[in-house]
């Protein structure tokens, strides 16, 4: 009779302590305001601390299964999303801690009335997303932590080059320009969330916002923000460095670079920005002539159109890997420190010396001095 009496005990205790787990867990996901409080001052700390006792994330994933950069270097698609460079040797672990950044930055910004493609025809396509699959180590409720009613939004591609992987945007309305640099926004906003308001990050941050792309204002705008981004994803960042987008790739054969350059070019015209740059990066590949490159693109922007190597408006970045040409156009490059979500997510705006007080004033008159000298 005892041990049955206890028996029945230690089952209402076990029921009890469960209800109470969900009844926290349901109010931590209601109380978001909270949640954003306790996590809010993490972005800001030492490396040291922030990184103390953290595991080293990991992609179980891997690239197993399937062809090196198969997807990436075939002709008759060309594929865009996000280029991410990382420690040598060290890409398993910077998936392992990007791909939940862009999973919870994509609840908030990406629309939630179209779903995104459901993979593709080709063998490659269906064993990428395989392997995304074991990518998620915590399920959310969509099912596989991937996004609306377990869609994949992202798919990982193999570039057969050491500390360079590419993660591709499958979703067939999103410009990966524009989710990325949201998301550059939206850490910097956090960084300098409790600056003063005459601080001169705050002048920077409106000289940000006013110079965006239109669609990238519209993204920000339509952004969901209900949504919860956990600070403590960022702060824990250790082996990524940059993630470039990129809005078109091919193969290092003079046509298909040609097309693919008009294709960005035709971009960059549309957008009719005052100022750009070209930045080029080739790896593994000495077949490319980069002074020729950079000039057949640049012949390609309106008269109009001056090129200004300091302080660019839009920048069209040139990415060699092997025998791939990856290409894209951004805006404030050097605004958002070229991309390197490292950089943006270890800067303190404690410690750090201002940003100029550029950002204060109306250069105008400075503007007009520039272009005479072009």
């Amino acid at each position: 009779m005892e041990t049955e009496v206890n028996k029945k005990r230690a089952l209402e205790v076990d029921s009890e302590n469960q209800a109470s787990n969900k009844k926290s867990n349901k109010q931590i996901k209601l109380d978001s305001k909270a949640v954003v409080q306790d996590d809010d001052d993490i972005l800001n700390k030492p490396e040291s601390e922030r990184l103390k006792n953290v595991k080293k994330p990991s992609y179980h994933g891997k690239f197993r299964n399937y062809k090196k950069h198969t997807a990436l270097y075939a002709s008759e698609k060309k594929v865009k999303g996000i280029l991410v460079t990382c420690e040598k040797n060290k890409e398993p672990n910077s998936i392992g801690e990007i791909l939940p950044i862009l999973k919870e930055f994509a609840q908030k910004y990406f629309p939630k009335s179209t779903k995104p493609q459901q993979g593709g025809k080709e063998k490659v396509e269906e064993e990428d997303e395989e392997e995304i699959s074991t990518a998620v180590h915590e399920p959310t409720e969509d099912g596989n932590g991937t996004g609306e009613s377990g869609v994949k939004h992202f798919s990982i591609i193999n570039s057969g080059c050491s500390g360079i992987y590419f993660i591709q945007l499958t979703h067939p309305t999103v410009d990966p320009t524009d989710f990325i640099t949201s998301i550059f926004v939206d850490i910097y906003q956090r960084k300098i969330k409790k600056v003063p308001e005459d601080s001169p990050y705050r002048a920077k941050l409106k000289f940000i916002q006013d110079n965006l792309l239109e669609s990238t204002k519209q993204m920000i705008k339509d952004a969901d923000q209900s949504a919860i981004i956990q600070n403590k994803l960022m702060a824990k960042l250790r082996f990524t460095y940059k993630m470039i987008p990129i809005i078109g790739t091919s193969k290092v054969e003079a046509p298909m670079v040609t097309e693919m350059a008009k294709e960005v070019m035709k971009k960059l015209n549309n957008i009719k920005p005052k100022t750009f740059a070209v930045e080029y990066r080739s790896r593994n590949d000495n077949t490319v002539k980069r002074d020729e490159l950079i000039k057949e693109v640049a012949s390609l922007a309106d008269s109009t159109i001056k090129v200004d190597l300091k302080n660019p408006e839009l920048t069209v970045i040139i990415e060699i890997i092997k025998t791939c040409v990856t290409m894209g156009v951004v805006t404030l490059f050097d605004q958002l420190y070229k991309f390197n979500i490292k950089e943006l997510c270890c800067f303190n705006p404690n410690h750090v010396k201002p940003p100029p007080k550029v950002y204060d004033n109306d250069d105008s008159d400075k503007e007009e001095q520039d272009k005479n000298k072009l």
